[in-house]
């Protein structure tokens, strides 16, 4: 198994079920490479990571809310052609 596929598994593994084959290849590589079962403790630790962040919840009408400010918020005229950052 190639370490760029064995880290996609690692990632995907969250979101989806791996089969036992790839959970069992998975392993195996692993088992034999370095710098993947690194990558493996520091997905760790994002994981455990992001699970301590409190997120709260947005109020029912939030969107909404958001929605009519940018209605409100005035536009700006855009000129034709190529905008270039560092000219005005």
């Amino acid at each position: 198994m190639k370490c760029r596929y064995f880290r996609r598994l690692i990632v995907l593994t969250k979101e989806a079920e791996l089969t036992h084959k790839q959970r069992s290849s998975g392993n195996h590589h692993q088992a034999e490479c370095l710098p993947c079962r690194e990558f493996c403790r520091e997905m760790r630790g994002v994981e455990h990571l992001l699970s301590l962040v409190r997120s709260d919840e947005a109020s029912v009408d939030f969107s909404g809310a958001v929605m009519q400010r940018i209605r409100e918020t005035p536009t700006r005229s855009r000129r034709a052609g190529f905008f270039l950052p560092w000219r005005r």
